[in-house]
This record gives C-alpha cells, structure tokens and sequence, in this order.
C-alpha cells in the first residue's frame, strides 16, 4: 500500500514537472510575426522561397537587431512581396510588435518600432549611374508618395498595393534625395 502511494505521487510529480517544462518551452518560443492586418501590404500574397534563399535573408539583418525587432526565420515565413524591380525583388518581412523590414538586393533597412506616419519605411539601390531604384511600404491604402531632391525637384512615385516604388527611367540620383513625402491624405 506504501509502495503504491509512493509511486502514485512520485508520478503525479513526474506529470506536473513535464507539463510545467512542456509549456513553458511553447511559451519561449518565439512568436510567427505577420504584418498587421491594416496595413495594405498584408494583404499581399506570402512569398516562399528556398530555405537557403530565406537563410541569406535573415542573415542580412544585424543579430542584435533582429533579437530586439522579434525578426526570425519565422518572420520570413510571413514576407512578401512588395514589387519586383530592376535590381531584384523588393521584400516586405514582419518582426514582433509591429516593427517591419524590407529587403532589396543585398541590403536591408528596418523600422524600430511600430509607427502612425503614412510613409512607414524604405529601401533603395542605385543602377552604374547612380539612379534610384526601390521603394517603400506605406501605412494606408492610395498613399501617394513624392521624393524630394537636394536641388528642390519633386518626383512623383508610383503606387504599388501597399507601397510606392521608382525606376531608374526616373533618374533620381540615390546621393540627392532629401525626403519622402506623403502627399494627400
């Protein structure tokens, strides 16, 4: 009878140390970030692509920044395609709490934290002549964005569903550009 009720505890522990260590290695888990469902990009179509493709993503981002942004590989699971340009496909990735990355080329730029402006984030590249080619997510829907140069121009950006982008045909030189504006809105 002892030797029962001994073993009938000694398992009931078992059982609650197991399901103590079993949930609170799915609650370390990091989260599956996904864009917010009111910005316009979200409803864009998840990309996937080749697990080494998504690794050499994921590794353009600094480790102490994708450690505090919530970027994971599991991010990458999420991204999509903002637009497809001359220098390569244009990347919007999710990281934990709102904050977001886009990826061009060989290059990635992030926002530190969720943020109200109509021009969330951007990212540019330039073509042999120094032309701008890129683009940006923005917050709401028929957002229209105009870049600001350095000798007072202003050029009018194309839309793209969730965002904006510019062609080298635009010939706004990366080393010139002022500002991005929201216009209207």
């Amino acid at each position: 009878m002892l030797l029962r009720y001994c073993l009938v505890v000694i398992s009931t522990v078992v059982v609650v140390i197991a399901a103590f260590v079993g949930t609170s290695r799915i609650a370390a888990q990091p989260p599956n970030p996904d864009l917010p469902s009111s910005l316009p990009a979200s409803s864009l179509p998840k990309v996937k692509l080749p697990r080494n493709d998504l690794i050499a993503i994921n590794n353009l981002i600094p480790k102490d920044y994708a450690a505090n942004a919530g970027v994971t590989l599991r991010s990458l699971a999420n991204m999509r395609l903002l637009r497809e340009t001359a220098a390569g496909p244009l990347y919007v990735i999710p990281g934990a709490n709102g904050t977001v990355c886009l990826a061009l080329v060989n290059s990635i730029t992030c926002n530190d934290k969720p943020s109200d402006k109509r021009v969330l984030i951007t990212a540019f590249t330039s073509d042999a002549k120094g032309n701008a080619i890129g683009g940006g997510l923005v917050a709401y829907t028929n957002t229209s964005v105009v870049i600001e140069t350095d000798n007072g121009s202003r050029v009018n950006t194309q839309q793209t569903q969730g965002g904006f982008f510019i062609t080298s045909s635009d010939h706004v030189s990366i080393l010139h550009i002022k500002d991005i504006v929201a216009v209207g809105k």
